[in-house]
C-alpha cells in the first residue's frame, strides 16, 4: 500500500509448527514480540498453558494502549534476503497474552512488531520512492515539494 506501514515478510518455527507473519517494522520498540493471533497460530494449545503471571521469562510491555504481559520463547525465524535465498536464525521473541476485550467491544488484537533487538543485529533494505510531486492539505496554496 503506497504510504502504508513498512513490514517484513518472516516465516516461523516452533516445535514443529510454522507460521508466515507479516511483522510492522518498529524501531521504536525494543523487543520483537509476536502479535496476539499469530502466537495462538505458532504456539497452538501450548500457547493457553502459559502462566503469564508466574513464567521465568515474564516481561510486562509498555506502550501506546498501556502494559501487557509477555513472555519470551526462542522461535525460528526465516527471512528473504535480496537474493532471494532464506536466511535462518533462532531468536528470542515475546509472546503476549490473549487480554479479554471489554464486553460490547471487539477482541483486541496486537500487530507483530519487528524491535531493534532484531533490527539492530543486521542490515535491512527497505526501497522507498516519494511520488513525483507531493502535496499537503495543510499548507499554503502554492507551497509543496
Amino acid at each position: 500500500m503506497p504510504g502504508g506501514p513498512a513490514f517484513v515478510q518472516i516465516t516461523l518455527s516452533w516445535r514443529g509448527t510454522e507460521w508466515f507473519e507479516d511483522f510492522l517494522l518498529d524501531t521504536g520498540a525494543g523487543r520483537t514480540v509476536l502479535g496476539t493471533v499469530a502466537a495462538i497460530e505458532l504456539l497452538r494449545d501450548d500457547h493457553f498453558l502459559i502462566d503469564f503471571e508466574h513464567d521465568a521469562s515474564r516481561v510486562v510491555m509498555g506502550g501506546i494502549g498501556g502494559g501487557i504481559r509477555c513472555v519470551q520463547r526462542e522461535v525460528d525465524l526465516s527471512f528473504r534476503t535480496e537474493t532471494g535465498e532464506p536466511f535462518r536464525l533462532t531468536a528470542p521473541i515475546l509472546i503476549p497474552e490473549l487480554v479479554d476485550a471489554p464486553r460490547g467491544r471487539p477482541p483486541f488484537h496486537t500487530p507483530s512488531l519487528l524491535g531493534r533487538d532484531l533490527l539492530g543485529g543486521g542490515a535491512l533494505t527497505l526501497v522507498w520512492q516519494l511520488p513525483a510531486q507531493v502535496e499537503f492539505s495543510n499548507m499554503p496554496s502554492g507551497v509543496g515539494l
